[in-house]
């Protein structure tokens, strides 16, 4: 006994569509990996060049202008780039300012101790009492002659007030109205003064500013 049955026939028609839709489908698929793979390049080449950016020493970024940035102005780094080189341009003519000025003051406070190694050599030349107070009457300097005539190491009392040294009001108030007046002045008065071995003096004292900040000796 045999049995027929009619097999059903899928049209020819589908398996065109489904042909078509996958063909479009793969080179969909192709094309987004294209795409994707260029966009990964470009990631990681831009990513390079900040990183080289960083890397960079600063005395590369010293120049009157910032470093021409190597990607192309279309790339999705390259304003990124460039904004990363011009603050690094920035902060390198910072630190080089930075280390002029640091330059600058070395060489001023060499020539100032320099001059005050020269100023100090003078004084202890000189066999006459010399004081050195700042506008405030605190001692700057004194030479030998000035510590016996005192009593005092210039070392031990270095920025102290005067009026914590000697008691002589009349050298005090000598000092004080010498720094009162503003314009270049000196005056001048006979002091009578008690050396360390009891015996008084008379002393022609002399007050005059030497010195725009107001130091008086």
């Amino acid at each position: 006994v045999c049995w027929f049955t009619t097999a059903s026939r899928v049209p020819d028609s589908i398996w065109t569509s489904s042909g078509v839709f996958l063909g479009w489908t793969l080179l969909a698929l192709i094309a987004a990996g294209t795409v994707l793979a260029r966009w990964r390049n470009q990631w990681t080449h831009g990513l390079h060049i900040l990183v080289g950016l960083l890397n960079r020493p600063l005395a590369d970024f010293q120049d009157t202008a910032p470093p021409a940035v190597p990607l192309p102005p279309h790339h999705p780094f390259h304003a990124v780039a460039r904004r990363l080189a011009a603050r690094l341009h920035e902060i390198a003519g910072q630190l080089q300012d930075s280390d002029n000025h640091r330059a600058a003051l070395e060489v001023q406070m060499c020539r100032q101790t320099a001059e005050q190694e020269r100023t100090s050599t003078v004084l202890a030349s000189l066999h006459e009492p010399v004081l050195v107070v700042d506008e405030y009457g605190e001692l700057l300097q004194a030479n030998p002659s000035a510590e016996r005539l005192f009593n005092f190491d210039a070392h031990q009392v270095h920025r102290r007030a005067l009026s914590s040294i000697t008691q002589c009001q009349q050298l005090l108030d000598l000092l004080s109205e010498t720094q009162r007046r503003t314009a270049h002045t000196k005056r001048r008065e006979e002091i009578e003064l008690v050396d360390t071995a009891g015996r008084r003096r008379w002393h022609e004292v002399t007050a005059s500013s030497f010195a725009p900040s107001g130091v008086r000796e």
